[in-house]
């Protein structure tokens, strides 16, 4: 007795970091095939249905269109149906944070039939269905317990109607590490027995599949105190490292910025440069540590509220942001020189080619210490020392961004601050929306060799002690602003009310004697909000927020 099986030759494409792999269609099937001749509606061409009527892009896509009897069945599938399209065998090695991004739409029997993507790690003996529908992801799976078992499974799938295109993304770390050599993908479709009357259901269709390397690197900058209210300050600081250093720095989804903020009690590494965690405290209207923002996002996003509280920037969170294609891509050059600056040239470009971005720009570099020791029992991690743009970044002023549009920033900054000895350094570049708050790509690289003006110590400075109890008021202020001593001041000092965009509005010197408040006449200075900093040379001792208000 003779025995027939059909043989699939498939490409072995390696996916890499740069191209990864993508197909849309355009020129054909590509390695993409059904697995059967007969009981399968799978057809590749421009869709036709009633509701499923075009590709996502040009005018190729597959989809379950064949069934000649559709007006019977009440679809353009079959009863019953069990089918897949196979597509390549891929080399994922090279990948370190690797994703599938597929474009569908499904117009099936809500919980009876639908689709599932699945993966073989050995040449199809068996499947593993990718994701589920536990709410990651981008629009992934939305149904379980389908009838239809598609790919021999009942879990989850796409079903119901999407009503139009999307865009599904999910994270491939699933795959071992070890067996992502050769791994198989399919698409597999299952369907129940019926279909309700009244209309006739499309089923499913696919395009634009890319499989490769995630494009957007989260920053999820995280504000805190030495004093701040245990233990909810240092369980946050315990999370966010927790989650930052579970798995190699390459193969991470985000980054960690720390700022330390003067309140609600004194800390060490913020009185060394008060300017920076301030401001971007500031920028995002944090009163209170412990507060956390992820890429700039506050509000809404996917059905969660981010409000500043660190419990909400989860794993799944960070994984579905990280699947978003960033607005830019950031190459950051550094220029060798000496040991206490840097010197380097910021390039942006903007690369999203669906729609244009009209909104200025920020652009900002930090300079971060991945471990600082404050005490024997305590070290804090991944700190910002100095943000090298100026505190308020480097404003690119509104213009349209379309693709290919670039913008390059030089800057040189001193080390004028405390760096940690013996720890890894890094500079943090981005891009965020002046108004939209949005950060739309980060970039992280390490730096070596660089020192600030002295190793970080906790012990009391005598310049520092001297200035700390100066009473600045009142606060909000009009007309004037005083400052008062309450103990004799022998050190040199000046002081410099600067306003948001870092620029010293009125400056001068701090008296010595203070038998008597000192007076600074504000009245020529505009409504807002400015920061009043005290110096020693020209090293910065003291910081404080203060609002102007006069009446007009």
């Amino acid at each position: 007795m003779d025995t027939v099986k059909r043989v699939y030759i498939l490409d072995y494409p390696t996916a890499t970091p740069t191209t990864g792999y993508f197909e849309d269609f355009e020129q054909g099937n590509g390695t993409w095939f059904k697995t059967s001749l007969v009981g399968t509606s799978w057809v590749l061409g421009t869709p036709s249905g009633e509701t499923i009527n075009s590709a996502a892009s040009g005018t190729q896509a597959w989809w379950t269109g064949l069934n000649p009897n559709a007006d019977q069945d009440n679809s353009t599938y079959f009863n019953n149906e069990k089918s897949e399209v196979i597509g390549p065998c891929l080399d994922l090695t090279g990948l370190e944070r690797p994703m599938v991004s597929i474009n569908y739409w499904v117009d099936a029997q809500d919980g009876f039939d639908g689709a599932v993507l699945q993966y073989s790690v050995n040449g199809g003996a068996t499947w593993e269905t990718v994701g589920d529908a536990s709410g990651g992801g981008l629009e992934w799976y939305n149904s379980v317990n389908i009838n239809g078992n598609p790919g021999g499974q009942d879990n989850f799938a796409w079903s119901a109607s999407s009503g139009t295109w999307k865009n599904a993304r999910y994270s491939l770390d699933a795959i071992p590490p070890a067996q992502r050599g050769k791994v198989i993908f399919r698409i597999a479709f299952g369907a129940n027995d019926d279909n309700l009357q009244g209309r006739v259901l499309n089923g499913f269709a696919f395009d634009d599949v890319y499989i490769g390397e995630k494009k957007r690197n989260v920053l999820v900058e995280h504000f805190t105190n030495q004093g701040g209210v245990e233990p909810a300050t240092s369980n946050a600081e315990d999370y966010f490292n927790g989650l930052f250093e579970t798995v190699p720095f390459a193969q991470s989804d985000f980054f960690k910025l720390e700022y330390h903020i003067s309140n609600p009690g004194v800390d060490s590494i913020n009185r060394h440069n008060p300017a920076a965690p301030q401001a971007r405290a500031l920028f995002y209207g944090v009163s209170q540590p412990p507060a956390t923002v992820m890429d700039g996002l506050l509000g809404d996003y996917f059905g969660t509220l981010f409000n500043g509280d660190p419990m909400a920037i989860t794993a799944t969170e960070l994984d579905r942001r990280s699947l978003e294609d960033p607005l830019f891509t950031i190459d950051l050059d550094t220029v060798a020189t000496t040991s206490n600056r840097v010197h380097g040239i910021m390039h942006i470009e903007y690369v999203d080619s669906l729609q244009a971005l009209d909104e200025g720009v920020l652009l900002q570099v930090a300079l971060v210490d991945s471990v600082v020791d404050v005490s024997t029992a305590r070290q804090f991690k991944y700190v910002v020392r100095k943000l090298l743009l100026g505190n308020g970044g480097h404003v690119v002023a509104t213009q349209s961004w379309s693709p290919g549009v670039a913008y390059d920033h030089e800057f040189e900054e001193i080390i004028d601050v405390p760096v940690a000895r013996n720890t890894k350094r890094y500079l943090v570049a981005f891009v965020q929306g002046r108004k939209s708050r949005k950060i739309h790509q980060s970039l992280v690289i390490p730096v070596t060799g660089k020192s600030g003006v002295k190793p970080v110590g906790v012990g009391d400075d005598p310049v520092i002690s001297e200035i700390r109890d100066i009473l600045i008021y009142p606060n909000p202020a009009s007309v004037n602003l005083y400052l008062n001593v309450p103990n004799r001041v022998t050190h040199d000092f000046t002081w410099h009310l600067i306003d948001q965009r870092g620029v010293t509005v009125l400056s001068g010197d701090v008296n010595k004697y203070f038998d008597v408040p000192q007076a600074i006449d504000i009245r020529e200075v505009a409504n807002g909000i400015y920061f009043l900093q005290i110096r020693s040379g020209t090293r910065t001792v003291l910081y404080r927020k203060i609002a102007v208000m006069n009446r007009e």
